[in-house]
């Protein structure tokens, strides 16, 4: 909001464009409250709780075999519901993802993105974590959000889209350690490529649309209000010698200034990990399965050999809540 009020011309300006923001927040909000309304109603997913896709644990079953799926994915955030749609393209892998928190598609300062702060220390859709004490940060723990709901990060934040600086990844793979190779910027760029549906811009004709995908789930782009304070504030670095970069997601990399691009879509609405991989079609697939409020507690491991593998976990909507526990016949992914 601080950006759309710059060009205003005084404080009645400012007062009057705040009291209309806040009153068509309140608008909108009432509707998707309302019982009457039916937006985005057809969007949400049908999600399963975790009496519906597991075992009670509390030995009354008599030795019956756990119920099993191929793949269970633990998390249903930005990685795990790209990796729910991703894997349940194959119809022969029945695929199970437990997510802690419910669908970001039921709250509005979720599809809002300038409304997500409003939902920071809500614990029904975040964790409420402090870093440990910080020593450039005079000692102090800092407050560290993450998200508890379908999307995680990707569901509650500034929207911003960052690659990151090449270097970095080359960093990762140059220090030689397991489970490192591959992570070189050239090696990784390609997934930047997949996943991403870059939409060009009129008032942004330099970054070459070449470099960027265009077919993937998630939008990129630039949307939305432009302030004048954006291109005057480029000027300026660019007149104390800082060089203008169209585009800081390519192998150029991020030295210089640029206007950042977002993950909004063409309606100014959040697009999250969520929204851009489980959609209707994808909800659709008989072999995949979405449980919410299902924090994992447990990991079940098979000895046999010697050698510990994960087949499996336990489960129960919250502290002191009923435990259930279903099989991996695959793998179990944490995500």
């Amino acid at each position: 909001m601080s950006i759309q009020l710059a060009g205003l011309r005084s404080h009645k300006d400012v007062l009057t464009s705040a009291s209309v923001i806040l009153l068509s927040y309140a608008v909108v909000r009432f509707l998707v409250k309302s019982k009457a309304s039916t937006m985005w109603k057809n969007d949400i997913p049908r999600l399963r709780m975790p009496e519906e896709v597991g075992r009670l644990v509390d030995g009354s079953n008599n030795g019956e075999a756990l119920p099993e799926c191929d793949i269970v994915i633990v998390g249903g955030g930005t990685a795990g519901c790209a990796l729910a749609a991703r894997i349940s393209e194959d119809p022969n892998i029945r695929v199970l993802v437990l997510e802690a928190g419910g669908s970001g598609k039921t709250h509005l300062e979720l599809r809002m993105p300038p409304a997500y702060p409003r939902l920071f220390h809500n614990n029904e859709i975040e964790y409420d974590l402090y870093t440990t004490e910080q020593v450039h940060a005079a000692g102090t723990k800092r407050y560290w959000p993450r998200g508890k709901v379908l999307g995680g990060c990707s569901s509650m934040n500034a929207s911003i889209f960052h690659a990151g600086a090449p270097s970095d990844y080359d960093e990762w793979a140059q220090r030689g350690l397991e489970g490192s190779e591959g992570w070189a910027f050239s090696e990784f760029q390609k997934y930047f490529l997949k996943f991403e549906k870059f939409v060009p811009h009129t008032l942004f004709p330099n970054v070459d649309s070449s470099l960027r995908g265009t077919s993937g789930a998630v939008e990129v782009g630039y949307f939305g209000f432009f302030s004048n304070l954006s291109s005057k504030w480029i000027e300026a670095c660019k007149f104390i010698g800082i060089p203008y970069v169209p585009d800081i997601n390519t192998i150029a990399g991020t030295m210089g200034v640029t206007k950042l691009m977002t993950y909004l879509n063409s309606m100014g609405m959040r697009v999250s990990s969520e929204t851009a991989y489980l959609t209707p079609d994808v909800m659709k697939r008989p072999n995949l399965t979405i449980a919410t409020y299902a924090k994992v507690t447990k990991l079940l491991f098979d000895t046999t050999g010697g050698k510990k593998r994960a087949v499996g976990v336990e489960f129960a909507r919250g502290k002191g809540s009923k435990r259930y526990r279903v099989k991996a016949r695959k793998e179990v992914i944490l995500s």
